[in-house]
C-alpha cells in the first residue's frame, strides 16, 4: 500500500523515512494518476484535498478548499525531480 502524500511528507519531516523511499512512493502516486488518466497535478490536488478533509480544517467555502489543494499540488509538482 502506498502511503498518503501527507504521511510521506510527515515521515520525511520526522526523519522516519528516507528521501529515496519518499521518492519511490511519490513516483507510485504518479503512476496511479497516469493509469487513471489524470495528470499529476490533478492527482496531487485530490490527495491534498483528502488531507485537508482529514485535518478538518475549517474553510469558508469549498472553492477555498479546492484553491488550497491546487496550491499544494502545484508546490509538489514544482519539487518533483526533473
Amino acid at each position: 500500500m502506498i502511503p498518503k502524500i501527507e504521511d510521506i511528507f510527515h515521515s520525511l519531516s520526522l526523519g522516519s523515512m528516507t528521501f529515496d523511499d519518499a521518492e519511490k512512493y511519490v513516483r507510485a502516486h504518479i503512476r496511479q494518476a497516469r493509469e487513471a488518466n489524470m495528470d499529476v497535478r490533478e492527482h496531487f490536488a485530490a490527495l491534498a484535498m483528502q488531507g485537508l478533509f482529514t485535518a478538518q480544517i475549517d474553510f469558508d467555502s469549498s472553492d477555498r478548499m479546492s484553491e488550497t489543494a491546487y496550491k499544494m499540488a502545484d508546490a509538489m509538482v514544482k519539487e518533483l525531480p526533473k
